[in-house]
């Protein structure tokens, strides 16, 4: 009897987790336009009801990668001066929750939505003069990207009590696809 009730309150709590889906993942060569905004909101006009949902933003993830370069290697990264250049950390794109009003971008009044922003992350490189190579024993540290930044979903049964920093939590309603944002002229 103590096994059926363990079995059942097992099946409970698996079946309560909350599903998720990734909306979208931030590539350089995507879709979305890197340094674009984006927007949905609630708009009664739009196809299907869909229930509370929180959206989440990941960070990209990094992997530390040790390279040990040859005096032929090192020659690709020799400046004009007595210095060695090296990229390493590759151009790359973030998602962004933007807290802008949404209503500057509707005609819905008091309108309920997000925007969240493609960021553009600059390459990073690092200069090092022949004697940090030698005692670094030619060796230079790099950074990989493993996993592009994403926006997940999740689905909701009420507003939480709690978010996380990079969590937003939205109310079921009709919403709208998503739209580019156009700032007009003043």
């Amino acid at each position: 009897m103590k096994n059926i009730y363990l079995f059942a309150l097992l099946c409970l709590c698996f079946s309560c987790k909350s599903q998720k889906s990734v909306l979208f993942e931030a590539r350089l060569d995507g879709g979305q336009e890197p340094g674009g905004c984006y927007f949905s909101y609630i708009d009664d006009r739009s196809g299907e009801k869909e229930g509370p949902f929180i959206l989440e933003i990941t960070p990209p993830k990094f992997q530390e990668v040790r390279k040990r370069f040859s005096m032929d290697e090192l020659k690709n990264h020799k400046t004009d001066s007595s210095y060695y250049q090296f990229e390493i950390k590759n151009a790359h794109v973030k998602y962004v929750f933007h807290d802008k009003d949404i209503s500057d971008f509707t005609t819905v009044k008091k309108p309920v939505g997000y925007i969240f922003c493609l960021a553009v992350r600059d390459s990073q490189f690092r200069t090092l003069t022949i004697n940090e190579l030698i005692d670094r024993d030619y060796i230079v540290v790099y950074y990989e990207m493993i996993e592009p930044s994403r926006i997940i979903r999740h689905e909701a049964r009420s507003n939480p009590i709690k978010l996380k920093g990079n969590q937003l939590y939205f109310p079921a309603g009709k919403w709208s696809d998503l739209k580019p944002v156009v700032y007009g002229s003043h």
